[in-house]
């Protein structure tokens, strides 16, 4: 390829690339992965270079990020038979000083410190997608990580989803991450 057209082709990716990000299209293009677990259907947008990997480790869905430095993006997703108008998913708000409490205890018992925290937030993704968030950012071994947990009701199901990122991979996988989670369909 010529020094013109390599220049043209990159001119172009770049306007492409600012413009889908100012309009907060997706970067990371992926296949959209339909999941049957435990009789829940449901899919979800997969990033190039993530895998999914239904039945990992005791977990319906784990979806793994690429790893770098030693780590990785994780997000768990557990769909549960659970009716969500039989859940008081709001209480979370109200009741979000005993979630941070029980964040404290489980830090403690594993050498951890609570570096922030992240209040309950709601978020009506479409009109098929409601995430109910909450999280906080702490510290082990020298490393600061976040972990939110996210309830989601979808289509009419519910479900636990987990995120844990390293603060190192932040600039590099946070909005993927967001993706994903954004990306869940119920059909």
């Amino acid at each position: 390829m010529t020094y013109a057209r390599r220049k043209a082709f990159y001119s172009c990716y770049w306007i492409l690339a600012t413009g889908a990000t100012i309009l907060g299209l997706p970067l990371a293009f992926g296949a959209t992965v339909p999941f049957d677990l435990e009789g829940v259907k449901f899919e979800m947008q997969i990033p190039d270079g993530w895998r999914s990997e239904p039945n990992f480790m005791g977990t319906p869905l784990m979806v793994l990020g690429p790893q770098k430095f030693d780590t990785r993006p994780v997000i768990i997703v557990v769909p549960t038979t659970v009716e969500p108008r039989k859940v008081d998913i709001k209480s979370l708000q109200k009741t979000q000083r005993e979630y941070f409490k029980g964040r404290d205890a489980w830090m403690s018992l594993r050498g951890a410190s609570s570096v922030a925290e992240f209040p309950y937030q709601h978020a009506r993704v479409n009109e098929n997608l409601d995430l109910h968030s909450i999280g906080h950012r702490y510290e082990h071994d020298g490393q600061v990580f976040d972990q939110h947990t996210h309830y989601a009701i979808c289509g009419g199901k519910f479900f636990y989803i987990s995120t844990l990122i390293n603060e190192t991979l932040h600039a590099d996988f946070s909005d993927s991450m967001k993706e994903v989670l954004q990306s869940l369909r119920c059909p």
